[in-house]
């Protein structure tokens, strides 16, 4: 698949997308084009706990950010240290650490600000409902912004002015300098969520997208299809409210003899002659290209003037975005973080680069290294027009020179977004430098691309700039102790018993020095004999290189033990022949020797064997004897347990079943003639022992066969057999089977 797009009459060289798919593919997630939130609003609810109340200043408890996480914290679980914040930066804990994993952002641009009470607090720049029904307003920021769907309209209020603007919108035809009515503004099908308002139709035709920016708004008037209008110009006009003791400023913009103007609008205050609002340059545009708007601007009205000749063209496709934004002046982020790259002509090649330098806190080890921005695609870019890629020190990220941060989709405008971050520490891990008991600085370059533009010799915001603040944020973490010390022999030992206790220590700054209480007792692993009949718990203190100590318990009881402390007891038959016999003992005090025991009924048992024990032992120990002659039948087995004074015990008893492996006999002819023949089926590959004797108990005929699975037959002479009763027995180590057969 390719791609072809046309800006300002030049064409753009046709990219090969699957050029570019292996961009970012190899790290954890992605950057991706970002769906407007127009439907609900996210929670504020303040989490309190007692970690974060231990963490946080007495004075501080008041904040009104105090348990509430901001927009786009890059950790979850976690809390911010309030008396860490700056105006660039926050620090956040994560729960459960004990304070060693916290998180390190800094912004490019001041995302905290100072409200009008002194606190610091966190600009958030979406939308919410206010006490006042179908009003809704982002009001943590310098200049609040406000869509009242009552009244319909939007308000933006900065510096004691606040200007009101999306009111009364109609739509006019203009033909020869005289506007024509079509229609006023329907806001019947809105619907509103944290990122702003979308109307369906608000004119016939014609969608609305009204964005929440910070301390401002960018509406898009969104024309679905062909409008069927001929004339010079498409109007909007918005009953403006022009702030009191303000006036427009229009030395950013040019005059034509109609008396519209192009260019930029300034609101100023005409007390200090401060720019308190502005206006961007409005445009129109769909995928291919875009044309300036003119405007016309008194004290109560704006009004929008859309060349129809551009509308019209036959060269346009549908949507077509109409573009004008308002902000109050100087609180934006994207005033510094805000042009892309030059000469890239359809490529990546150059870019325009930001450089921000990133503390990073004493005593911790560096474990991932999180981005966050978006940028925009407008006036006819596509997303995949902007890319991004991060250097420092040595390194860069992606690693692979040929591949860049973007998003790997053509669609025409819209945001290309970090989501709540991307790491990137794969990529710088290797230029990281080590843990260290001193503050350093790691400097961050962000080199923004843009290749919607032909030999463009300045960076610019035009086709693609960006849509947040940049901030890097750096996990980091103070030395640790987790899991908490093992022992060797476990938790429950024997009175008397020894075992080893073992600390791990990770993280912070290496090496490491180890203490234990009770003692208190230095190094790792130490060997200890808990005190009899008692639970004590053994604190390890791990201090790093810098003096940091992370601290970790596990608690060890003694008790007076049986002799032997028996896991398993087992008999298993093998081949249908022998009976082995397997038993583990976890822990042996003063244990002499097992007798092992057998019974045909389970009553009356026999010595079949002798072990030596271990004396004593905290291992687990393994035992293994076999009957090689085992009984017909269901035998029954145990241990008996004798110790080095004479006291024993038994286990319980278990039994095992062994059936005879052969059946189904036969012996014939009945009378026997000279020869006779033996048939049976066996059920292993083994031997049957034949034995004849005669009436009075004499044998005449013992001999040993072998035998295979399935049907034997077995062959044997009578020749020197006298008249007369004889019996035939057939036995072997599973069993026996006799039978009487005469001789003529």
């Amino acid at each position: 698949m390719s791609f072809l797009v046309q800006l300002i009459g030049q064409n753009v060289p046709t990219t090969e997308v699957s050029d570019l798919k292996n961009i970012g593919s190899i790290l954890k997630k992605e950057m991706s084009a970002e769906d407007y939130n127009f439907s609900s609003f996210a929670s504020r609810v303040k989490v309190i706990t007692s970690e974060l109340l231990k963490s946080t200043p007495d004075s501080l408890e008041k904040h009104p950010d105090f348990g509430i996480l901001p927009p786009n914290t890059p950790c979850s679980n976690c809390y911010e240290l309030l008396d860490k914040r700056e105006t660039n930066k926050r620090q956040y804990v994560k729960y459960g650490e004990n304070g060693a994993l916290n998180y390190y952002q800094t912004a490019y641009d001041s995302y905290n600000y100072y409200d009008n009470n002194g606190w610091l607090r966190a600009l958030d720049v979406r939308l919410y409902p206010t006490n006042q029904s179908n009003v809704y307003s982002a009001n943590n920021q310098p200049a609040v912004t406000k869509v009242d769907l009552n009244q319909n309209h939007t308000s933006i209020y900065h510096l004691g002015k606040e200007v009101i603007f999306n009111k009364n919108l109609k739509l006019s035809l203009n033909i020869n300098g005289n506007n024509q009515y079509i229609a006023s503004a329907n806001w019947t099908n809105s619907s509103v969520g944290n990122d702003g308002v979308k109307v369906v139709d608000i004119f016939p035709g014609i969608d609305a997208e009204i964005v929440a920016r910070e301390s401002g708004f960018k509406t898009n008037f969104i024309v679905k299809s062909d409008l069927n209008l001929i004339g010079d110009y498409l109007v909007i006009e918005d009953d403006f409210n022009l702030p009191i003791n303000s006036s427009y400023n229009f030395s950013a913009a040019t005059i034509n003899a109609n008396g519209l103007y192009e260019g930029q609008l300034f609101i100023e205050n005409n007390s200090n002659n401060s720019t308190i609002f502005e206006m961007v340059p409005p445009t129109v545009y769909d995928d291919s290209s875009y044309t300036n708007l003119l405007f016309k601007a008194n004290s109560n009205k704006l009004e929008l003037y859309i060349p129809l000749a551009f509308i019209n063209s036959v060269d346009r496709t549908y949507p077509i975005i109409i573009d004008p934004l308002l902000t109050a002046s100087s609180t934006t982020p994207q005033a510094t973080v805000r042009f892309s790259g030059i000469l890239n002509n359809g490529l990546f090649t150059n870019a325009c680069s930001y450089f921000m330098n990133v503390t990073v806190p004493a005593a911790v080890q560096v474990t991932d290294i999180i981005w966050q921005f978006d940028y925009l695609a407008q006036n006819g870019a596509a997303l995949c027009h902007g890319g991004l890629d991060f250097d420092y020190s040595t390194c860069r990220s992606p690693s692979i020179p040929t591949q860049f941060w973007f998003c790997n989709t053509c669609l025409f405008a819209g945001t290309c977004g970090s989501g709540a971050g991307i790491s990137m520490f794969t990529h710088f891990s290797s230029c990281i430098p080590s843990p260290q008991c001193a503050t350093y600085i790691m400097p961050f370059t962000l080199n923004f691309y843009e290749r919607a533009r032909i030999n463009a010799v300045t960076c610019s915001s035009f086709y693609i700039t960006s849509n947040s603040n940049w901030t890097m944020t750096v996990e980091g973490r103070t030395v640790q102790q987790t899991p908490a010390p093992t022992s060797s022999a476990g938790t429950s030992l024997c009175n008397f018993a020894s075992t080893n206790l073992t600390a791990t220590g990770s993280f912070g700054v290496p090496p490491y020095s180890y203490s234990w209480t009770p003692g208190p007792i230095a190094g790792n692993p130490i060997n200890i004999t808990p005190p009899i009949s008692t639970s004590t718990t053994y604190t390890c203190t791990i201090t790093d290189a810098c003096g940091i100590t992370s601290a970790n318990s596990i608690s060890i009881t003694t008790s007076a033990c049986l002799p032997i402390k028996l896991t398993s007891f087992d008999a298993e038959v093998i081949n249908n022949e022998i009976v082995e016999l397997k038993w583990v003992t976890e822990t042996e005090v003063n244990n002499n020797f097992f007798t092992l025991e057998r019974s045909s009924d389970g009553i009356n048992f026999e010595n079949l064997f002798k072990v030596d024990g271990a004396g004593n032992s905290n291992v687990t120990l393994s035992y293994q004897k076999n009957d090689s002659d085992p009984l017909l039948g269901t035998s029954y087995y145990r241990l008996k347990q004798t110790d080095f004074n004479g006291d024993y015990e038994y286990s319980n008893i278990i039994s095992v079943t062994l059936d005879r492996n052969f059946d189904n006999i036969s012996i014939y002819p009945n009378p026997l003639d000279e020869y006779g023949y033996l048939t049976f089926n066996s059920k292993i590959d083994g031997y049957v022992k034949v034995e004849i004797m005669n009436i009075i108990g004499e044998k005449i005929h013992e001999k040993k066969y072998d035998t295979k699975i399935g049907s034997n037959k077995i062959k044997f002479s009578s020749k020197k057999m006298t008249q007369g009763v004889y019996f035939f027995k057939i036995s072997n180590n599973t069993g026996t089977s006799s039978f009487k057969i005469a001789k003529n």
